[in-house]
Order: C-alpha cells, then sequence, then structure tokens
C-alpha cells in the first residue's frame, strides 16, 4: 500500500490525544490520527484495514481514507464524527451512561456477526502478551492454561471497545480506534470491553468523590456481560472464563496507573486456577483407581463362575 505526504496546508489544531496517538483537524470533513514515535508500522496497517473492513460491512464507523506520514510518524486519514465519546458526553450521568453502555452491547454483538478470517489471530496475540507480561512465570502458565481451554473464532473482534472508542452521533453510536482488531472468539472480545470497564476509568466528577467506586465498577461490568450475555444466549460463565489471560495480557505493554491491582486480581484467579485443577486431577485419580478396581473385581467374578 503507497503511503503519501502529509498535506500541511489542511492540517489543523490537535483535537484529541491518547496514549498511542494524536487526532488533529484534517480539513473540514476529516480528522489526522498520527502515530506516536516509535510505533509498529504493522499496527498502523491492521487498524487501517481492520477499519476498511467494518466500514465495507456498512458497520458504523468512519471511513478510512489513506495512510500518510511525516517526519517519521505514520498516521491514517479518516472521516470526521461530529460527536463525543459515550464516556465524554454520560460520564457525570450515570442512567443515561448504563443505557448507551446497553446499546454499545448491542452494537458488539453486530460486530462479532461479521467475519473476519483474514484478521491476524485474537488467541496468538495473547499468547504473545501473556508470554511477556510483569508477572510471575506461574501466573503466565496457569494463564495459558486457561487460555489453551477456551475456544478461538473468526468473528470480527474490536480488541479495545469502551466508552471513549464509542462515538455518540447524531446518527447512532460509532466505532472508532480498531488497532487491535482480530479474528477471534467473540466472548474474548466482551470479556475484554468488561475487564477495561472494572479497571479503566469511570470518571463520574464530583459525584465520583462521594461513591463506592470500586464497588460501582464491579457492577457496570457485570451488568455489561449481562446485557450481552442476554442479548447473544451466551452463558456467563462462558464470558468469565476469560478473566485471567485477558487480566494478564493487560500487563503487557505500556504500564497503567492501577498496574498493582490488576496484577493482584490476577494473581488471586491464578491461585484458584491451580488449586481447581488440582481438584480436578485427584478426582480424576480417584475415578480412574475405582474403574480399575472395577474392572479388576469383575474379571475375578467371571472367572469364579466360569
Amino acid at each position: 500500500m503507497s503511503i503519501d505526504q502529509i498535506d500541511r496546508s489542511v492540517r489543523g489544531p490537535r483535537i484529541g490525544f491518547g496514549r498511542s496517538s494524536e487526532v488533529f483537524a484534517y480539513g473540514s470533513r476529516q480528522v489526522l490520527k498520527l502515530y506516536r514515535i516509535p510505533w509498529e508500522p504493522a499496527a498502523v496497517l491492521n487498524e487501517f484495514e481492520a477499519t476498511k473492513l467494518a466500514w465495507n460491512l456498512g458497520l458504523p464507523v468512519p471511513e478510512p481514507v489513506r495512510i500518510v506520514e511525516e517526519d517519521g510518524r505514520t498516521g491514517i486519514v479518516f472521516e470526521r464524527l461530529e460527536g463525543r465519546s459515550v464516556m465524554g458526553r454520560f460520564a457525570r450521568n450515570p442512567i443515561r451512561l448504563l443505557i448507551a453502555l446497553r446499546h454499545m452491547a448491542r452494537l458488539q454483538q453486530r460486530i462479532h456477526a461479521c467475519d473476519a478470517s483474514h484478521l491476524p489471530s485474537q488467541q496468538e496475540m495473547l499468547r504473545g502478551q501473556i508470554a511477556r507480561a510483569r508477572v510471575s512465570d506461574s501466573v503466565k502458565r496457569s494463564a495459558l492454561s486457561v487460555l489453551d481451554r477456551l475456544p478461538d473464532g473468526t468473528s470480527l473482534c474490536h480488541g479495545d471497545l469502551h466508552p471513549e472508542n464509542a462515538i455518540c452521533t447524531p446518527q447512532g453510536l460509532y466505532v472508532v480506534d480498531w488497532q487491535k482488531a482480530r479474528a477471534g472468539s467473540p466472548s474474548t472480545d466482551v470479556a475484554r470491553t468488561a475487564l477495561i470497564l472494572r479497571h479503566g476509568r469511570l470518571d463520574l466528577g464530583r459525584l465520583g468523590a462521594f461513591l463506592p467506586m470500586d464497588t460501582i465498577r464491579h457492577a457496570v461490568a457485570f451488568l455489561y456481560l449481562w446485557r450481552y450475555a442476554q442479548l447473544t444466549g451466551t452463558p456467563l460463565a462462558e464470558l468469565r472464563a476469560w478473566q485471567l489471560p485477558l487480566l494478564v495480557s493487560r500487563l503487557f505493554g505500556q504500564a497503567a496507573s492501577n498496574e498493582d491491582e490488576v496484577r493482584a486480581e490476577a494473581e488471586r484467579l491464578a491461585r484458584r486456577t491451580e488449586i481447581k485443577l488440582s481438584r480436578q486431577l485427584r478426582t480424576t485419580a480417584v475415578l480412574l483407581a475405582l474403574s480399575n478396581g472395577l474392572a479388576f473385581d469383575l474379571e475375578m467374578t467371571a472367572i469364579v463362575f466360569a
């Protein structure tokens, strides 16, 4: 794919920023998402290709126009959306925020109905992140052991859907930031959204100073999972099964301010997983011993009455 140079004559002021990029006005109808240095060229291309796929499938996403470059920095020109993020618009109105999250769950269900078999594998991405996560080897082994037992898939998964990446426009909710999009299991994707709701930023303004925010984040994450389960018929247990691998994968890359909290929960889940596996192994051993003993008794009975 050819890469054009940024047209500085139409590049306007910065209108947004995140950990990986800055967003600038680019003429009157477009924006420029310019990645920080250094950034993986493959990640930029993946965002362009995934957004183009979603746009071609008729999903509510900004049209990706082209990949551009300036002074060693790579960016993508997108169609400009008019509106604010779900978090920005409803952060100080918890009831309306919950209503918006219900709509976001339905939109995520719609995304998962699309095939993305040609995109990179979500499972393989998780394996790589777990292998390099900032946790002990025993926690990594537990996470990988759980991941090995979970289903893969080829559904379109956004990989980072949360209230900051869902934009309220006059036409409805639109989804941006498809950089982490992969082909995978819908359960993985919605479980990751719940994890972000549980451990990510939830700013309720001054109201938050008087509320038990940890309890509220936990409740919001659960309600989101419950809503998705209700929409799709997916058992809640299947969605929750992804917690440990996703928690550990979150400890890869740039450190978040609550990393110690996330690590502590990952370690707790890993211990619980090890205990559960140990019990299953003991139960299997007992059943095997009983089965062998029963077979021996039947054999002896046959000999006696032969």
